[in-house]
């Protein structure tokens, strides 16, 4: 009975310990032991969200103008180009931004053909790099044909 016992509590204390450490070691960023915060999220598995304002125009004849582009809702649900749309993402990082929005524009680009070139623009408001530069920006050429 003893033995049989120990067994019982030792997994007990293991599951316990589990239970206590993932959370633990998931709210807290390793090695650097840096706080992870997370509005709106249950507190101890919340992840950081990244935020920024994401701008879908094509440029105009003259330099430095920006067009709207036509049809945006076709393939942007609720976008309103040129204007920006503030967006947060939760289990995505900047990379994966990037390149959802390089194809995307590249194929608003190659479906157009309309000779203008169009343009992503990502303002970073918070980002999960401390390195980041601020500001990303992508442009695709339209492809020309009538």
């Amino acid at each position: 009975m003893p033995v049989r016992r120990r067994l019982i509590s030792g997994f007990i204390v293991t599951w316990l310990a589990v239970q206590i450490m993932v959370p633990f070691v998931r709210k807290f960023d390793f090695p650097s032991f840096r706080y992870r915060y997370a509005t709106f999220s249950w507190a101890m598995y919340s992840k950081p969200a990244l935020v920024y304002d994401v701008s879908l125009f094509r440029t105009g004849k003259a330099p430095g103008q920006f067009e709207p582009i036509p049809n945006i809702g076709q393939f942007v649900h609720g976008c309103q180009s040129p204007e920006p749309m503030r967006t947060h993402e939760y289990y995505r990082s900047e990379a994966e931004i990037q390149e959802r929005f390089t194809r995307l524009i590249t194929h608003i680009a190659g479906k157009a053909g309309d000779g203008h070139k169009y343009v992503v623009k990502i303002h970073w408001i918070r980002s999960l790099q401390p390195g980041q530069p601020p500001q990303w920006e992508f442009s695709a050429p339209g492809s020309g044909r009538s």
